[in-house]
């Protein structure tokens, strides 16, 4: 028999009992904030304060008036997990934001939550001495209750700590700037103003002696030199705030994902400044896992992702409202969705990952990770380095080279593209040294692959190549340089230093002529038609790749392939995938495959 619940002695039920009584609670609440001198209860801050008591309030009111969560979903219509529409972080998410600017601790939340708790739980009591209610449907509500209040003071807490790390990051970018201004204004233009006294001076010195001559030579270089390095200073303090990489880091991976479903929300908050390389990386691969999982599993509508940055920890969350699972019977079938490797990822960076789940609840996987500064040790530490070129004698002279020189350590190589992604990924290089012919891969592909999967390493292409048009499709596709297999080996180890200490530059070493403008591709043509995805579908066709196996390998759904396949036909001209690759390799889209593909057997 169905759980119902039953009327009081007054007539109604419970829900309805208290739904009359809301008004008063409401009433009463913000007259014992007033008692109790809290600022919560001030006109600035009463409003959303209040909205909030009604909210909780209505959530008990569901808790008392629903079946469990199967029945609510049945009931509109919208699924298991979907009828009992528990406040998500996304919607509770900007209340210590707006409560911070409002100069309220949260301190005051904790005490104002324990005020409107007593004053549920009274009217309860005076409900349940009318007439004992039922016992499921109390518990039920006082569940509700504790739930809807922890849940806005967790999300105040965290929305006022992120809404001072932002101050503070705001106040540390003014002072660089300041700085900046400082010592271009006073130390620059008095060093320029200087540089040319002595250039005047040595102009003046023609029938002085030769020694005067020399050592005015050697003042003006001097000066010349100082000048140039606080401009060098000046420049760096101005681009120092490299705040919203990791962001956009994260953007853009949900943006190639293609999400349909679910809406994502990121946000960032804090100075990146503050964590070492390392550890956002991590933090990248652990999101990026919650990411696939989330895409997989959920079936949400809603996705929140948020870090928090402060100097000594990142904490934050990735929350869905999906259908959720049971965390211990999934852990017990050794189903564990990813779950172990982000786990052991936080512990091997000191940290703790906590996941949180329920049938038709929701997933929510929380992280704290601590965080240091790069220390001297950290920017002596070798850059880990892979190489890989189908040359076998090169690329031993390269790898030979690299660890000679000091301060590279080559973790890996390999001569194939078949496994290049998997090895990457096993031994996280900082740079992976790419060569454009490899055999079984194309490198358009495999820059956008190993940039899905691996979004903080360090693509440097290393080729004979030269033509322009080649060089400006991979930087585009997320390579971060470019070198002519004639550079120098001083230049190389200088390029593979720069990437990973300069990670807004991209570095380019090829012979000038290279860098001539080229014609521009005439109208229609495939180059200039197909965006950078066309581009990589047509690729994965030239490779013998099925709908289903390009689908999967770009983790995109079978149906977003044959639409890309539909405009990529339509631009090109063309009504078959041969036709097509034909007409992209004679117009230079695509390199002519350096083998036939091979088969899998199956």
């Amino acid at each position: 028999m169905r759980d119902t619940e039953r009327p009081l002695a007054g007539g109604g039920t419970l829900g309805e009992y208290l739904t009359a009584q809301t008004l008063d609670i409401v009433t009463t609440y913000r007259a014992l904030l007033h008692g109790s001198q809290n600022p919560l209860a001030d006109d600035e801050a009463w409003d959303g304060c209040a909205a909030q008591a009604h909210s909780i309030i209505a959530e008990c009111v569901r808790a008392l008036t629903t079946g469990d969560a199967e029945e609510a979903g049945a009931t509109d219509g919208t699924g298991p997990g979907r009828g009992r529409e528990r406040p998500s972080a996304v919607r509770v998410a900007g209340i210590g934001a707006l409560r911070a600017r409002q100069g309220v601790h949260p301190v005051h939340s904790l005490r104002a939550g324990r005020i409107l708790t007593g004053l549920v739980l009274g009217v309860l009591e005076r409900a349940v001495e009318e007439q004992a209610a039922d016992a499921s449907r109390l518990v039920r509500c006082v569940a509700a209750l504790e739930h809807a209040v922890w849940e806005r003071i967790e999300a105040g807490a965290a929305g006022y700590d992120s809404h001072l790390l932002n101050e503070v990051r705001a106040v540390n970018s003014e002072s660089r700037r300041a700085l900046a201004r400082e010592v271009h204004d006073r130390l620059g233009n008095h060093l320029g103003l200087a540089v040319r006294q002595v250039e005047l001076c040595a102009a003046l010195a023609d029938e002085a002696p030769r020694g005067l001559r020399e050592e005015l030579s050697l003042v003006q270089n001097t000066l010349a030199e100082t000048l140039d390095a606080v401009r060098h200073l000046a420049t760096g303090l101005r681009q120092s705030d490299n705040s919203g990489s990791l962001e956009n880091t994260i953007k853009a991976f949900v943006h190639a994902m293609e999400f349909e479903e679910p809406v994502v929300h990121v946000q960032v908050n804090g100075d990146e400044a503050w964590a070492s390389p390392a550890t956002l990386n991590e933090l990248v691969l652990i999101v990026r896992e919650c990411l696939r999982n989330t895409l997989a599993h959920a079936g949400a509508r809603t996705l929140l992702v948020r870090a928090d940055i402060a100097p000594h920890e990142i904490r934050g969350h990735v929350e869905d409202d999906g259908l959720g699972f049971d965390v211990r019977e999934v852990l017990a079938r050794g189903e564990t969705n990813g779950l172990a490797s982000m786990s052991e990822r936080a512990k091997l960076l000191g940290g703790r990952l906590l996941v949180t789940s329920a049938p038709g609840r929701g997933t929510r996987v929380s992280f704290s990770l601590p965080n240091r500064s790069p220390s001297a040790g950290d920017r002596r530490k070798d850059v880990r380095v892979m190489l890989a070129d189908d040359h076998t004698l090169l690329r031993s002279a390269v790898g030979k080279l690299l660890e000679s020189e000091g301060g590279v350590t080559v973790v890996a190589e390999t001569g194939s593209g078949r496994d290049l992604v998997e090895l990457a990924e096993r031994h996280h290089p900082d740079v992976l040294l790419l060569d454009v012919e490899m055999p079984d891969s194309h490198v358009h592909s495999t820059i956008s692959d190993l940039r899905r999967r691996m979004p903080q390493l360090c693509v440097l292409v290393l080729s004979m190549h030269d033509d322009p048009r080649l060089i400006q499709e991979l930087l585009n596709l997320g390579a971060r340089g470019y070198l002519h297999k004639g550079v120098s080996n001083q230049a190389l180890i200088s390029a593979i230093h720069d990437v990973v200490a300069h990670p807004t530059q991209v570095t380019v070493a090829v012979p000038s002529q290279s860098l001539a403008p080229t014609p521009a591709p005439a109208p229609g043509s495939a180059s200039g038609a197909l965006s950078v995805r066309e581009v990589e579908v047509l690729a994965l066709v030239a490779a013998a790749l099925t709908n289903r196996q390009i689908a999967h390998r770009l983790v995109i759904t079978e149906g977003t392939v044959k639409r890309h396949l539909r405009n990529i036909f339509r631009k090109l001209g063309v009504t078959s995938r041969i036709e097509a690759v034909n007409r992209a390799t004679a117009t230079g889209l695509l390199s002519p495959p350096a083998q036939s593909p091979r088969r899998t057997g199956r």
